[in-house]
């Protein structure tokens, strides 16, 4: 997944981080994955905050898998980098 981190970023932007976490929930119907920390939550943590929760949710894409397609889609103008 160290592709998906290229160019500083941080994680996808709110509106696409939700859209990947909910392909995830669905791929892991079965496991409890804390939510995106996005909308009120955004404004309230850091980049490294928000990278370790991004990480986390990476810990549990599958090669192959929807959520795996979704984010090597991503381009740059749908990430949040470092420091913006």
């Amino acid at each position: 997944m160290e592709t998906i981190l290229i160019n500083n970023r941080v994680c996808p932007l709110q509106m696409v981080w939700n859209e990947f976490y909910e392909h995830l929930k669905s791929e892991n119907k079965e496991i409890k994955i804390n939510p995106p920390l996005i909308l009120g939550a955004w404004n309230f943590t850091n980049d490294l905050e928000k990278l370790d929760r991004f990480k986390e949710h990476l810990s549990f894409v599958n090669t192959g898998s929807d959520s795996y397609n979704f984010l090597l889609s991503l381009t740059e103008e749908k990430c949040h980098h470092e420091n913006e």
